[in-house]
């Protein structure tokens, strides 16, 4: 849907009309402009001196934007139905960005499996101040993305990264997924899964120091998780533009700071 900030027109006011963008229209200001195209793949925006010039940049295009691109075009059965809701039924979303991916899987073009971002943060983390939120992100306006206040006694960074995986997995069973995508900046997660669990299992939960392992509880309850759903890890790049992840650490950031969903 094209959005079209309305307001008084002038002369003298300049039109910045986002084509390709967080949310495609014609803005104002140059700040609200910035905010739907800084960080956005592939972001389309030009500034125009007239509103009708701008309408044409904005409307003069058969690609959506990436942000809502699908394989196929899903009509909606009725006006009352939601973007989240059809989102939610189709299992072949195009990737919303071209993500930088990690040795732990191939390079695709798309996915094969429903696609999830996770991410977990402790704001304060190590002091006596610490809180720490849980962020799952699964599409714009998706009724199952999660933003949560992380509930424990001494929260960190990695706990709130584990504990967003096991969200994320506990939600997709719970739409009956059999197989998923999970992308995350946590290289810990992923390795506490590929590799190390196996290792720690067998050695009774303990380090090569023999110390117990930290976080124990967090990852068998992530390890139950992944023996119930096929979850094929991918590692992004945190804070470098990849959308989803940003959302994702959005959520959790709110989740934190008690403004959930």
């Amino acid at each position: 849907m094209i959005r079209i900030i309305l307001c008084r027109i002038y002369s003298t006011m300049p039109f910045y009309a986002v084509r390709v963008g967080r949310h495609p229209g014609i803005y104002n200001t140059w700040p609200e402009c910035q905010n739907e195209v800084k960080g956005f793949p592939n972001a389309r925006y030009k500034k125009f001196n007239s509103q009708e010039e701008a309408k044409d940049f904005v409307g003069n295009t058969t690609h959506p934007s990436p942000l809502l691109a699908v394989k196929k075009t899903i009509p909606f059965k009725n006006k009352s139905e939601s973007i989240a809701s059809t989102l939610l039924k189709n299992t072949n979303l195009v990737s919303p960005e071209g993500c930088t991916r990690h040795e732990f899987t191939k390079r695709e073009s798309f996915p094969t499996a429903p696609v999830v971002y996770t991410d977990g943060c402790c704001l304060n983390n190590g002091s006596a101040r610490a809180i720490g939120g849980v962020g799952v992100y699964w599409a714009p306006f998706h009724p199952k993305n999660i933003s949560e206040y992380l509930d424990v006694r001494k929260p960190t960074n990695q706990i709130a990264e584990l504990r967003a995986a096991s969200r994320a997995l506990e939600v997709a069973l719970e739409m009956n997924l059999s197989s998923l995508e999970l992308r995350t900046d946590s290289v810990y997660t992923i390795k506490s899964m590929t590799e190390w669990i196996q290792r720690w299992e067998a050695n009774g939960w303990k380090t090569s120091t023999q110390k117990d392992v930290t976080n124990k509880e967090e990852m068998l309850r992530l390890s139950a998780l992944c023996k119930k759903i096929n979850v094929k890890w991918v590692h992004v790049n945190g804070h470098q533009g990849v959308y989803g992840n940003e959302e994702a650490d959005r959520l959790a950031r709110d989740g934190a700071l008690g403004r959930g969903l």
